[in-house]
């Protein structure tokens, strides 16, 4: 009832959205789910997301992280930043705003290819 009621199915064939925003969503429809993904793979992972991310929620690193566990993956990493947004800066709550990587990511990613070498 609730998917006829808001007509989630027909996204994103919603008059007047933004051709680019389709594009981009028919694009990414392409694409598997990384907790579905991510157990078939068994080389080394580093999953990073912001506390505050809208677009992909850290509850989502969470459950790959734990999927890639549960497969057998002995070198996976996740980091979920308080505070920071979908760009990896600090953003408000519910107010993702673009912006530069905190440092603290730029770190944390130099610092795991470094060992990865």
């Amino acid at each position: 009832m609730l998917r006829k009621i808001t007509g989630i199915d027909a996204y994103p064939a919603i008059p007047g959205l933004d051709p680019f925003l389709v594009s981009y969503v028919q694009d990414l429809a392409h694409f598997p789910d990384a907790g579905k993904a991510l157990p078939r793979f068994s080389g080394p992972t580093l999953l990073l997301n912001g506390e505050n991310d809208l677009e992909t929620p850290a509850r989502a690193a969470l459950t790959a992280d734990a999927a890639m566990a549960a497969a057998g993956n002995k070198d996976h990493r996740v980091v979920i930043y308080p505070g920071m947004g979908h760009t990896m800066n600090v953003s408000p709550k519910f107010a993702d705003e673009l912006g530069e990587p905190d440092q603290q990511v730029i770190n944390e990613v130099q610092g795991w290819l470094e060992a990865h070498r």
